[in-house]
C-alpha cells in the first residue's frame, strides 16, 4: 500500500507530574484495532499505513489515569499530531499492554541468532533465502552452506569430504529412515522446499546427536504457520533443455510399467513370472516430455490459541543424459559404452500438516505429519551405435556388437509423524521432547533388464547366452518402520551479559526393524540361436507364452532374497556450556 494511501497519527505524552517533563514507554493504542506502539525516551509516538478515517487513541500508563481521544481524524498523505498530558491524580493500577509478535524461523536473522548461540559448529539456510535463490529441494539447498557438495550423479551429501556413510540425517531433531536398501541416509531430494523452514548442518560431534557419524548432521527443520493467516498457490511449468533436442523431445523413453502408472502412483496386481509374459519389454513413447508442477499453501491461526499449516504439492520432471562408461580391471578398460543415455522421469507428490497448540504463552505443543509419494522411471542403454564392448561373449569373427537395455520404476512412500512439546518451566529452564514414528516403503515393483549380441549393420539380434540372467525381470522391496523420541532439559545458571553458564541434560531413544526381499526372475533359450528378436527395439515380441509352451524359452527363477533387521539404541548425555564474551 503506498504512502500517498494511507495516514500517520504522531505525537507526544508529557507527565503533569513531574513538569510537563516527557512521557516514556507509556501504551498507545486504536480502540477496536490490534494497532498501537509505546513512547520512547522523548515521550514521542507514532502509529503509520492507517486508512484516511475516524480513530478512537487510548493513552495508558501504570498507576496514570487512561485518556481516551475520539474522533482523531487521519487523512491520506498526512501526518495527525497530538499532545497528550498523563496524570496519576485519578490514576488506577492498569494491566500492561503486551505486543508480541511471532519470530519466522526461516529468516535469515533468525538462523544467524541460532549459529551465534550454538555450541557446536553449525550453519544454517532457511526458507526466504532459498526462496530467493530457486532452490527446489533440501539436497540443493545443503550444497549453499560451506563446506557441503552433493554429487549429482549419485545423490550423495558430502560434509568435509566425507559422503553418505559418515552423516546422519534427521527431521526436527529426530532421525528420518532410508529410502534406500544401500545407503544409510534418505534421498534429502524427496524434501521440497515448500515444506522446509530451514536446513542446517552441524559439522562436528554434538552430545545430543548419535554416535554413528563423523561428518556432521543435517537436519531438516518443517514449516510451521508465522503469522495469523496463509494462503498460496502455485503454478510452474518449463523444459529441460537435454530434453528440448532433436531426437530426444520427440521419442523420449518410458519403461511398460509407466502404462500402470497414474499421478505418480504404481497400480499393478501381477507377479514377477505373471510379467514375463503379460507385460511388455519395450519402451514406451513419452508424448509431450515437459515439466509441470502445482502447490498449494494454507494456514489460519484460531485465537492465538491454535495455529494449523498444510500443504500440498505435486511436480513431474522430465531429464536425459548421455555420456562415456569405462569400467576397468586391473588397470585395463574392460567394458567400454561410448554412447550411454539415461531417460529419466521423476513424479513427486508430498503433503505436510502442521498443527501447533498454544496451551499458555509457556507451553507449547506441536504435531508434525508429513508425506510423500515418489515415482522414478528410468531407462538406460548403451551400445546402439555399434561401439559397445561389454559383456563380450561372441567371437571378434562374427562381428557382433553388445547392447544393453535396462528399465525400472521405483515407487517411494514416506510417512513421518512427530509430536513435539517446548515448556518454560522458569525463566531460565527449558524442557523440550519429541516423539516419532517412521514408515518408508522404496519397491522397485518390475525391473527390466536385457543383454543382446547384434549387428549394427544388418538385422541380426541375438540374445545374450551367459549366465541364464541377461534376459530378466526382477522385484524388490524394502519396508522400514521406527519409533523414537528424545528430551531435553536446559538450565541457566548464569545469564550475564559478559558470561554464560548453561546445563543440558537429557536422552535419545530409538526402535527400528526393516524388512527386505528381491527375487530375479531370468530367460534363456534352450540353445543358442534357437529364437532371435527382430531388431533392439523389439526385443519383446519373443518373450511369448507359447514360446515358453514349446520349449524355445525357459524360465530361470531364484529364491527370493530376503533379510529382516533390527535395532534399538537407548543414549543419556549431559552437556555443561561456559560462554566468555
Amino acid at each position: 500500500m503506498s504512502a500517498q494511501s494511507t495516514g500517520t497519527i504522531t505525537g507526544k505524552l508529557i507527565d503533569k507530574e513531574v513538569n510537563d517533563e516527557p512521557l516514556a514507554f507509556a501504551n498507545v493504542l486504536l480502540k477496536g484495532t490490534t494497532k498501537g506502539t509505546t513512547s520512547d525516551f522523548d515521550g514521542l509516538f507514532e502509529i503509520g499505513n492507517l486508512e484516511p478515517g475516524s480513530y478512537t487513541v487510548v493513552f495508558s500508563y501504570l498507576g496514570y489515569e487512561t485518556v481516551e481521544r475520539a474522533d482523531v481524524i487521519v487523512e491520506a498523505g498526512k501526518a495527525t499530531s497530538l499532545e497528550i498530558p498523563m496524570s496519576a491524580t485519578e490514576g488506577v493500577a492498569l494491566d500492561e499492554v503486551v505486543l508480541t509478535t511471532v519470530a519466522r524461523k526461516d529468516s535469515e536473522t533468525a538462523l544467524l541468532l541460532d549459529q551465534k548461540k550454538a555450541v557446536e559448529i553449525k550453519e544454517s539456510i532457511g526458507a526466504q533465502q532459498l526462496g530467493k535463490i530457486g532452490v527446489s529441494d533440501a539436497a540443493t539447498a545443503t550444497t549453499k552452506i560451506s563446506g557441503v557438495t552433493t554429487s549429482e550423479a549419485s545423490g550423495d551429501v558430502f560434509v568435509r569430504g566425507l559422503g553418505d556413510r559418515y552423516l546422519s540425517t534427521t527431521l526436527n531433531g529426530l532421525p528420518v529412515p532410508s529410502d534406500d536398501v544401500e545407503r544409510k541416509n534418505i534421498d534429502l531430494g524427496l524434501f521440497p522446499t515448500r515444506v522446509i523452514q530451514n536446513v542446517s548442518v552441524s559439522k562436528t560431534y554434538g552430545v545430543e546427536s548419535t554416535a554413528d557419524q563423523a561428518s556432521g548432521t543435517v537436519n531438516i527443520s518443517s514449516r510451521e504457520l508465522a503469522g495469523s493467516s496463509e494462503f498460496s498457490i502455485g503454478v510452474n511449468t518449463g523444459i529441460n533443455t537435454n530434453v528440448a533436442q532433436d531426437g530426444v523431445y520427440d521419442n523420449f523413453k518410458l519403461s511398460p510399467n509407466s502404462a500402470n502408472t497414474d499421478f505418480g502412483f504404481y497400480d499393478q496386481s501381477r507377479n514377477t513370472l505373471q510379467l514375463i509374459t503379460q507385460q511388455g519389454w519395450n519402451t514406451i513413447k513419452q508424448e509431450n516430455p515437459v515439466d509441470y508442477g502445482f502447490n498449494l499453501v494454507a494456514g489460519k491461526k484460531f485465537k492465538d490459541k491454535l495455529a494449523v499449516l498444510a500443504t500440498a504439492s505435486h511436480s513431474t520432471r522430465y531429464n536425459y543424459g548421455q555420456g562415456l562408461f569405462r569400467q576397468y580391471r586391473s588397470n585395463f578398460v574392460d567394458d567400454t559404452i561410448t554412447d550411454a543415455t539415461t531417460y529419466n522421469k521423476r513424479i513427486v507428490n508430498s503433503g505436510l500438516l502442521d498443527v501447533t497448540y498454544f496451551i499458555d504463552d509457556k507451553n507449547k505443543l506441536k504435531s508434525s505429519t508429513f508425506l510423500i509419494n515418489t515415482l522414478d522411471e528410468s531407462v538406460y542403454e548403451g551400445g546402439r551405435n555399434g561401439e559397445g564392448t561389454i559383456f563380450e561373449e561372441t567371437d571378434p569373427a562374427e562381428g557382433l556388437f553388445q547392447f544393453i537395455r535396462d528399465q525400472n520404476t521405483k515407487q517411494t512412500r514416506l510417512l513421518v509423524s512427530q509430536l513435539l512439546g517446548t515448556h518454560y518451566l522458569s525463566e531460565k529452564n527449558t524442557l523440550e521432547w519429541a516423539g516419532g514414528y517412521n514408515f518408508v516403503n522404496a519397491s522397485e515393483p518390475n525391473r527390466i533388464r536385457n543383454e543382446v549380441n547384434f549387428d549394427p549393420d544388418g538385422d541380426f539380434v541375438q540374445l545374450g547366452r551367459t549366465g541364464g540372467f541377461q534376459q530378466r525381470k526382477s522385484k524388490q522391496n524394502i519396508e522400514d518402520v521406527e519409533f523414537n523420541g528424545f528430551i531435553k532439559d536446559a538450565h541457566k545458571i548464569i545469564d550475564e551479559e559478559e558470561k554464560s553458564f548453561t546445563v543440558e541434560f537429557g536422552g535419545n531413544y530409538r526402535n527400528k526393524t526393516r524388512d527386505f526381499v528381491s527375487q530375479f526372475i531370468g530367460v534363456e533359450e534352450a540353445s543358442v540361436n534357437t529364437i532371435n528378436p527382430t531388431s533392439i527395439d523389439n526385443l519383446g515380441g519373443i518373450f511369448t507364452q507359447a514360446n515358453f509352451d514349446n520349449g524355445l524359452l525357459q524360465y530361470n527363477i531364484l529364491h527370493p532374497d530376503s533379510y529382516e533387521g533390527s535395532l534399538e539404541s537407548n543414549a543419556a548425555f549431559a552437556d555443561f556450556n561456559v560462554g566468555l564474551y
